[in-house]
């Protein structure tokens, strides 16, 4: 008798995070879109810590209207964590911003990062 996982793989999920994080640096916020419902699904709180971070690292530093625009969102997650409009209307904001990564809060920190 085979067994099959029901469960998403360490792998899998890094996969996702891979393809979500292509998906965004393109431009593809439908396809993006999908990935990011499929991630949240495995952990939505990991998931939302990839946003913040992403922005953090690929946004202009000096252009916080994305920032603000993701934290309303992920505020109205919080209360309402089961709609996933929230996570979607985030991943299309990225989607649809300028990655500007040499202007990203990156270039003030330790070379670590």
């Amino acid at each position: 008798m085979l067994t099959h996982a029901l469960e998403t793989t360490k792998q899998e999920i890094d996969n996702g995070y891979r393809d979500l994080a292509r998906l965004l640096n393109s431009g593809q916020g439908k396809y993006a879109v999908d990935a990011a419902i499929s991630l949240v699904k495995a952990d939505a709180n990991e998931l939302w810590k990839f946003i913040k971070n992403y922005a953090s690292t690929e946004l202009n530093y000096r252009d916080t209207e994305h920032l603000l625009t993701l934290n309303a969102l992920h505020d109205s997650w919080v209360h309402d964590p089961t709609n996933p409009i929230f996570v979607a209307h985030a991943v299309l904001t990225l989607a649809s911003a300028t990655k500007v990564r040499s202007e990203s809060v990156l270039k003030f920190m330790p070379n670590k990062y």
